[in-house]
Protein backbone atom coordinates (compact mmCIF):
# COMPACT_ATOMS: atom_id res chain seq x y z
CA UNK A 1 0.00 0.00 0.00
CA UNK A 2 0.92 3.33 -0.93
CA UNK A 3 2.05 5.70 2.18
CA UNK A 4 -0.07 8.89 1.11
CA UNK A 5 1.66 10.93 3.54
CA UNK A 6 5.20 10.20 3.17
CA UNK A 7 5.11 10.61 -0.25
CA UNK A 8 3.31 13.92 0.25
CA UNK A 9 6.31 15.16 2.24
CA UNK A 10 9.04 13.74 0.03
CA UNK A 11 7.62 15.78 -2.92
CA UNK A 12 7.28 18.95 -0.38
CA UNK A 13 10.89 18.67 0.82
CA UNK A 14 12.11 17.45 -2.81
CA UNK A 15 10.79 20.80 -4.09
CA UNK A 16 11.97 22.85 -1.16
CA UNK A 17 15.62 21.19 -2.18
CA UNK A 18 15.15 21.96 -5.23
CA UNK A 19 14.33 25.62 -4.91
CA UNK A 20 17.32 26.37 -2.29
CA UNK A 21 19.29 24.26 -5.36
CA UNK A 22 18.35 26.83 -7.72
CA UNK A 23 18.84 29.50 -5.30
CA UNK A 24 22.44 28.52 -4.88
CA UNK A 25 23.09 27.94 -8.37
CA UNK A 26 21.70 31.63 -8.91
CA UNK A 27 23.72 33.14 -6.78
CA UNK A 28 26.70 31.20 -8.29
CA UNK A 29 26.32 31.83 -11.74
CA UNK A 30 25.66 35.36 -11.00
CA UNK A 31 28.78 35.36 -8.91
CA UNK A 32 30.64 33.55 -12.10
CA UNK A 33 28.86 36.06 -13.85
CA UNK A 34 30.64 39.30 -11.95
CA UNK A 35 33.91 37.74 -11.99
CA UNK A 36 33.90 36.98 -15.61
CA UNK A 37 33.27 40.56 -16.29
CA UNK A 38 35.79 42.19 -14.39
CA UNK A 39 38.16 39.72 -16.31
CA UNK A 40 36.92 40.73 -19.19
CA UNK A 41 36.81 44.42 -18.68
CA UNK A 42 40.76 43.71 -16.92
CA UNK A 43 41.56 41.98 -20.53
CA UNK A 44 40.35 44.81 -22.53
CA UNK A 45 42.21 47.69 -20.39
CA UNK A 46 45.26 45.37 -21.12
CA UNK A 47 44.55 45.53 -24.97
CA UNK A 48 43.93 49.09 -25.13
CA UNK A 49 47.28 49.66 -23.14
CA UNK A 50 49.46 47.81 -25.50
CA UNK A 51 47.68 49.22 -28.29
CA UNK A 52 48.57 52.75 -27.37
CA UNK A 53 52.01 51.73 -26.62
CA UNK A 54 52.13 49.99 -30.03
CA UNK A 55 50.85 53.64 -31.53
CA UNK A 56 52.91 55.57 -29.98
CA UNK A 57 55.93 52.95 -31.41
CA UNK A 58 54.64 53.94 -34.32
CA UNK A 59 54.55 57.52 -33.77
CA UNK A 60 58.24 57.50 -32.53
CA UNK A 61 59.76 55.15 -35.53
CA UNK A 62 57.77 58.15 -38.27
CA UNK A 63 59.41 61.07 -36.12
CA UNK A 64 62.69 59.05 -36.51
CA UNK A 65 62.09 58.28 -40.19
CA UNK A 66 61.43 61.98 -41.02
CA UNK A 67 64.25 62.91 -38.85
CA UNK A 68 66.75 61.03 -41.07
CA UNK A 69 65.10 62.48 -44.33
CA UNK A 70 65.58 66.07 -43.29
CA UNK A 71 68.93 65.11 -41.92
CA UNK A 72 70.67 62.43 -43.78
CA UNK A 73 73.08 60.90 -41.29
CA UNK A 74 70.52 61.58 -38.39
CA UNK A 75 70.24 57.69 -37.47
CA UNK A 76 74.01 56.14 -36.49
CA UNK A 77 72.10 52.60 -35.51
CA UNK A 78 72.63 50.15 -37.89
CA UNK A 79 69.62 47.97 -37.17
CA UNK A 80 67.73 51.25 -37.70
CA UNK A 81 69.44 52.30 -40.88
CA UNK A 82 68.32 48.43 -42.15
CA UNK A 83 65.12 48.89 -41.53
CA UNK A 84 64.68 52.86 -42.93
CA UNK A 85 66.41 51.29 -46.02
CA UNK A 86 64.14 48.51 -46.68
CA UNK A 87 61.39 51.29 -45.87
CA UNK A 88 62.81 53.77 -48.73
CA UNK A 89 62.93 50.21 -50.91
CA UNK A 90 59.67 49.58 -50.15
CA UNK A 91 58.18 53.18 -51.18
CA UNK A 92 60.47 53.01 -54.45
CA UNK A 93 58.66 49.93 -55.11
CA UNK A 94 54.86 51.27 -54.23
CA UNK A 95 56.12 53.96 -56.92
CA UNK A 96 55.98 52.02 -59.43
CA UNK A 97 53.44 49.94 -58.94
CA UNK A 98 51.16 53.04 -58.63
CA UNK A 99 52.41 54.16 -62.05
CA UNK A 100 50.94 51.15 -63.35
CA UNK A 101 47.25 52.13 -62.57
Amino acid sequence: MIDWKKMKADISKGIKDGFENVKDGAETVGKKAEELTTEGQRKINVFNHKKRIQEKIEELGAEIYNAEKLTPGAINHEPSMAIFAKIESLSAELKELEKKK
